[in-house]
């Protein structure tokens, strides 16, 4: 039955690989067309999987099975519900109960289009054919979500899931240093507009590119702390200089000297972008995760670990940096003033637009619809603001907003249990990559809006499963049989 099973969700597997693999290249499938390919492959997968399950054919995994998770998903769906409804047209006498100024904006719309009629019926949302697209996106988010879920159900899957996502970064990296050092800078065949001379990848926007790349060097960090079976790291024979000397051979002749190399390039892709955010997310994620880590398992309180994360601190931002500008990244950042920002007045905008739709939402997507009755004439218009949580807030409301931080917050808890899980490295190294990626564009998001891009967003999604499903598929296996040591 197991080995039918892996037959049947080969197929589905190599699917939701290929979507991710697929994601970034269309300019972060930030176009219609390509997040609503990746929808109906999404979609259809799925949907083998149910008929499947409906024929006793496939099981549900252990992950699956776990109450963390299981809440996790709950939280999920009701966000996507919840956007739903946003956009469902409901009694206009229900709104007026609302504590939003909805059913007043609708009121004032129809009085000017249709002065004779009173509107009958009317949505939460101030544009409900967005916010009916937007649902159906984050029900895309979902699917992809559970499909993570569903199929990556062994330790031989879920590390092939990572190595896709490393060779995607090292892409992304590799293909952007090249545009922009080469001066020759095209976005995948077509020629670049905006941002030249920064690194942006297949992305239009540099923030969005660093942004992957932050998440994807945190699955290289994570792929790091696993440590393979071999005797040149079972042996404890020799002491002292003599065995600190081996492990720093060990560690430079190792095949982890491969994902070192690939960190290295994917550091000189993020500091190219001169992204200021984004070099300081991905830094200072990497120190916090590295504080968490030796805080909560003394499986990371070893010299290795130690070397490892003083080397990305001292080779990559010091000698890389100087080789490749990371002082303009500096500079950007000095000469910033945040106050002076257009952004910022954005953000100020936002919060009395927030109290406004407190509870309830202004609507998923509906932002820029919405946000230019509450700033004045020298307002130059933004598709979205420049802070994720409060773009969120004010589409979702407490409501939207409070489903999607009990799921972050589940899949936070999870990368924490996975750092201090005291069997296998394998796992350890997992919750490290989860919960680097998530804090890192949790940190960058507090300026930018990387969860509107669909490939960023799924990205995201994958860091927020990988410490469930890693913890999941260790206890799954016997110990005897694991390909990673403890």
């Amino acid at each position: 039955m197991a080995q039918s099973q892996e037959n049947l969700l080969r197929l589905p597997l190599a699917g939701l690989f290929s979507i991710y693999v697929l994601a970034p290249l269309p300019i972060g499938s930030d176009l219609d067309w390509a997040w609503l390919i990746l929808a109906a492959v999404c979609f259809l997968l799925v949907s083998i999987w149910c008929l499947q399950y409906l024929r006793d054919r496939v099981t549900l995994t252990a992950v699956i099975a776990a109450p963390l998770c299981r809440a996790s998903i709950g939280f999920f769906l009701c966000a996507v519900a919840w956007q739903g409804l946003q956009a469902l047209p409901l009694p206009i006498d229900w709104l007026d109960k609302l504590p939003a100024p909805t059913a007043q904006l609708y009121r004032q719309t129809y009085a000017v289009i249709a002065p004779q009629a009173a509107p009958e019926r009317a949505a939460i949302s101030v544009d409900a054919s967005v916010t009916a697209k937007m649902a159906l996106r984050s029900g895309f988010y979902f699917c992809l979500f559970m499909l993570l879920l569903l199929l990556i159900d062994s330790r031989k899957r879920l590390m092939l899931f990572c190595y896709l996502l490393l060779v995607s970064g090292l892409f992304q990296a590799v293909y952007g240093s090249l545009m922009t050092l080469s001066g020759m800078e095209y976005l995948l065949g077509v020629k670049k507009i905006d941002y030249l001379g920064y690194a942006t990848g297949t992305f239009v926007n540099r923030n969005h590119f660093a942004g992957y790349l932050e998440m994807t060097s945190a699955v290289g960090m994570g792929l790091l702390m696993v440590r393979s079976k071999s005797k040149e790291h079972t042996q404890q024979i020799g002491q002292g200089w003599r065995r600190r000397l081996r492990q720093l051979l060990n560690l430079v002749l190792s095949g982890k000297a491969i994902f070192r190399l690939i960190l290295i390039v994917m550091v000189i892709g993020l500091i190219l972008s001169r992204s200021r955010m984004g070099n300081a997310a991905f830094f200072n994620s990497l120190l916090i995760t590295g504080f968490i880590a030796i805080s909560a398992s003394s499986a990371f309180r070893k010299p290795g670990v130690y070397l490892l994360l003083f080397s990305i601190i001292a080779i990559d931002v010091f000698l890389l940096g100087s080789w490749f500008g990371l002082e303009k990244v500096v500079q950007r950042m000095e000469q910033t003033s945040f106050a002076s920002e257009e952004r910022h007045d954005v953000d100020q905008g936002l919060l009395p637009m927030i109290e406004d739709f407190n509870w309830t939402g202004s609507g998923a997507g509906t932002f820029e619809y919405a946000f230019p009755a509450y700033v004045n004439d020298n307002y130059g218009g933004y598709d979205h603001a420049h802070n994720d949580y409060l773009e969120l807030l004010s589409d979702l409301g407490y409501i939207g907003f409070s489903c999607l931080g009990g799921l972050v917050a589940i899949s936070l808890w999870q990368a924490l249990k996975a750092l201090r899980y005291r069997h296998s490295s394998f796992v350890r190294g997992m919750g490290f990559a989860g919960l680097m990626g998530t804090l890192s564009l949790l940190i960058h998001s507090s300026v930018d809006f990387n969860l509107q891009i669909p490939a960023n967003a799924m990205l995201f999604i994958a860091m927020l499963a990988i410490p469930s499903i890693a913890l999941s598929v260790d206890k799954k296996k016997p110990k005897s049989s694991s390909e990673f040591e403890k």
